[in-house]
């Protein structure tokens, strides 16, 4: 585990090769420069983040996953992050939290995705999604969806929850009906059916 704080100065170029390993950091990782993490081995590599990793300037993620198993977001961006074969996971956080003036470049083989929310929430006025693909967004500012980008709901309800401006000139946005969800809620109005039934039976039943 790493119990130290990285903190990436504007003008350093840091490159960390995690030779299928897997990390837990117990600090925050913080890049205002250039950082490069990448994986040589055929084996996953994995990053556990316990706190927000924070980038402001590059972050260069090359055949990663990065899961986090806390309520935080697992990359707050407000510079440019790229995504090569990598696989960005939340758990109650955005997987993704894209700000200010960041941006996003991601290949086909790559996944913004979180297990109870939407994969990315975007607040930046510029950004545009070209490629990769992300399970849920939930939009505050003003981006565009074009070219290979591949959006689906995944576990949330919606996949796409726009409160700001949303443009579409490309890609694919689906909306795939998730079964264990429907269920779930099916089986909660059903309960609330058989307790009102019940309520009724007694206000019948004389005394």
């Amino acid at each position: 585990e790493a119990a130290y704080e990285l903190n990436v100065s504007g003008d350093s170029r840091v490159f960390i090769d995690l030779v299928g390993h897997d990390i837990s950091t117990g600090e925050k990782i913080k890049n205002n420069g250039y950082i490069k993490i990448y994986n040589t081995e055929e084996t996953s590599a994995k990053i556990k983040p316990s706190k927000e990793i924070e980038n402001n300037g590059t972050m260069d993620l090359d055949t990663i996953f990065i899961v986090s198993a806390t309520d935080k977001n697992v990359i707050t961006n407000a510079g440019n992050l790229i995504l090569r074969k990598t696989t960005v996971q939340g758990k109650n956080g955005y997987a993704v939290d894209n700000v200010e003036n960041g941006a996003i470049t991601s290949d086909q083989q790559s996944m913004i995705k979180s297990t109870n929310t939407y994969g990315l929430h975007n607040e930046s006025t510029t950004f545009e999604l070209i490629n990769g693909n992300v399970f849920g967004i939930h939009n505050e500012g003003t981006m565009t969806v074009s070219e290979n980008a591949n959006v689906t709901n995944g576990t949330s309800t919606y996949a796409v929850n726009n409160q700001g401006t949303f443009n579409v000139n490309g890609g694919i946005i689906s909306n795939e009906v998730n079964d264990s969800k429907e269920a779930e809620q099916l089986l909660d109005r059903l309960n609330t059916i058989i307790s009102k039934v019940e309520e009724l039976k007694k206000k019948m039943t004389p005394e």
